[in-house]
């Protein structure tokens, strides 16, 4: 059996990630008399809550449940909520629900448009593979502001608020060029998403000298830095690297930070290292042992199917062969404290990922997010 908490345990709290217990609950603070959380594939029910449950809320995570709805705060009349694959309708709002709001994750629906507040007059959004038109906005909507998430199309171009005179962004599969900025563009900042550009660079704010930023695979090099960079400091996304190593603020004399299949040894550390803190990601490691702040004298987590964690579960999250989340995230794989790395992923903000989402980027063969975002290989990641 499994229970999980935070803060003070209800009497009747129990958490459960696995496929089809036959009961399950979970809970935050007070438990509501009707609250229920389960996270598998296709349980016959399912309901989950925060805070006051409306009459009528409930919450599946799954494949294709005949019908969903999910809320947070009082229910609009017309709100429903699913994640799964083609349902035959959804909508989901947060507040007031514009007349013309709808809101679909899946697999090429008919038509799509989402909207959060007020709909400006041109707003579309659509999750799905290579819609004929798509155009998404939040707020005021530049006169040359398009965004589209898909494969391959022609052009590509998205803005949050004033858009700078060379931004474009695009997701999909090796288009010519990509460049995206938030605020002042650095002079040599370029952003791409995709397979094997001929070279990267991404940056948020003043560039150190040696940033360079690659999503991809394998290029021959790839380091990446945010303030001051430590004079050992590399970052690598990737498949077997030889060496990698990963730092945020002061490297610790014995720091190494590894994401991939299969390195002879791995560790990683944020903070103070305990004596025996090693964390790492991928398959099959020899060993592993993962830890946040000082270490439990044991921990040891299994999920449903009776597979375990690699070794350990952090701080901030799990580690697992097999895993489902409070979020939503239905995983055939690893979700870890710092991100999710995942063969199948459903997650609450539409997030459908068909190979891996790592904590610092996104390593994924499809991808669906709950922004709009559909990539065939969408890869924050690379390897040498």
């Amino acid at each position: 059996d499994f229970t999980a908490f935070y803060g003070r345990r209800p009497s009747d709290f129990t958490f459960f990630y696995g496929l089809r217990p036959s009961d399950f609950t979970a809970f935050y603070g007070r438990r509501p008399s009707d609250f229920t959380f389960f996270y598998g594939l296709r349980p016959s029910d399912f309901t989950a809550f925060y805070g006051r449950r409306p009459s009528d809320f409930t919450f599946f995570y799954g494949l294709r449940p005949s019908d969903f709805t999910a809320f947070y705060g009082r229910r609009p009349s017309d709100f429903t909520f699913f994640y799964g694959l083609r349902p035959s309708d959804f909508t989901a709002f947060y507040g007031r629900r514009p007349s013309d709001f709808t809101f679909f994750y899946g697999l090429r629906p008919s038509d799509f448009t989402a909207f959060y507040g007020r709909r400006p007059s041109d707003f579309t959004f659509f999750y799905g593979l290579r819609p004929s038109d798509f155009t998404a906005f939040y707020g005021r909507r530049p006169s040359d502001f398009t965004f589209f998430y898909g494969l391959r199309p022609s052009d590509f171009t998205a803005f949050y608020g004033r858009r700078p005179s060379d931004f474009t962004f695009f997701y999909g599969l090796r288009p010519s060029d990509f460049t995206a900025f938030y605020g002042r563009r650095p002079s040599d900042f370029t952003f791409f998403y995709g397979l094997r550009p001929s070279d990267f660079t991404a940056f948020y704010g003043r560039r150190p000298s040696d940033f360079t930023f690659f999503y991809g695979l394998r290029p021959s090099d790839f380091t990446a830095f945010y303030g001051r960079r430590p004079s050992d400091f590399t970052f690598f996304y990737g498949l077997r690297p030889s060496d990698f190593t990963a730092f945020y603020g002061r490297r610790p004399s014995d720091f190494t930070f590894f994401y991939g299949l299969r390195p002879s040894d791995f560790t990683a550390f944020y903070g103070r290292r305990p004596s025996d803190f090693t964390f790492f990601y991928g398959l099959r490691p020899s060993d592993f042992t993962a830890f946040y702040g000082p270490r439990p004298s044991d921990l040891l987590l299994s999920t449903g199917l009776g597979l375990m964690n690699l070794r350990l579960s952090t701080g901030l999250g799990l580690v697992t062969l097999l895993l489902s989340t409070g979020l939503g995230l239905v995983t055939l794989l690893l979700s870890t404290g710092f991100g999710q790395v995942t063969l199948l992923l459903s997650t609450s903000f539409g997030l459908v990922i068909l190979l891996f989402s790592t904590g610092f980027g996104l390593v994924i063969l499809l991808l669906s997010t709950g922004l709009g975002l559909v990539i065939y290989c969408f890869l924050r990641a690379s390897a040498s």
